[in-house]
C-alpha cells in the first residue's frame, strides 16, 4: 500500500509570513497602475515598497531565480486562487500581466489575513478545495 506523504508547515513559517506580505503588496501595486501591469513592473515595485535588502535579493535558487523573485509569484499564485488576480487568459488578463479582479480591487486589505489564508493552502494544497474559496470575515 502507498502511504501519503504530508509536508508538515509550521504556523509560524517564514515564507509563509514573506508571501503573505508580497500579497498585500502586489495588491496595492496593482491598484497604483491602475489594475494591470507587467510582471516586471509589479516586483521592482514590490521590492522598492518593501525595502527588501539587496543581500536578501542577492539569494538565488538552484535554478539561478532570485528567492524573492520566486516567492512574489507564489504570492501572486495564492491571491489567484482566491481570485484577487486573475491569470493570464482570463478575464481580459493578456499574458505577462498581473490584472487584479473587482474582489481584490474592494478588499479591504487591513482585515484580511493573508497569513491564514497562505497557510489553509499550504497545509491542504492549492488543487480541489472548494471550501476554501469562501473567505470568511
Amino acid at each position: 500500500m502507498f502511504k501519503k506523504k504530508f509536508k508538515i508547515v509550521k504556523r509560524d513559517n517564514p515564507a509563509a509570513i514573506n508571501r503573505a506580505k508580497y500579497c498585500v503588496s502586489i495588491i496595492y501595486a496593482l491598484r497604483y497602475f491602475g489594475g494591470s501591469a507587467p510582471r516586471k513592473e509589479v516586483l521592482k515595485f514590490v521590492k522598492r515598497v518593501l525595502n527588501i535588502s539587496k543581500k536578501e535579493l542577492s539569494i538565488k535558487l538552484p535554478s539561478g531565480t532570485s528567492r524573492v523573485d520566486k516567492d512574489i509569484d507564489y504570492a501572486r499564485l495564492s491571491l489567484k486562487f482566491y481570485d484577487f488576480v486573475c491569470a493570464p487568459g482570463e478575464k481580459g488578463c493578456k499574458r505577462g500581466y498581473w490584472k487584479i479582479t473587482k474582489k481584490g480591487l474592494n478588499a479591504d486589505l487591513d482585515n484580511l489575513n493573508f497569513k491564514s489564508l497562505i497557510y489553509q493552502l499550504d497545509i491542504k494544497g492549492y488543487k480541489g478545495n472548494s471550501d476554501l474559496l469562501k473567505l470568511k470575515k
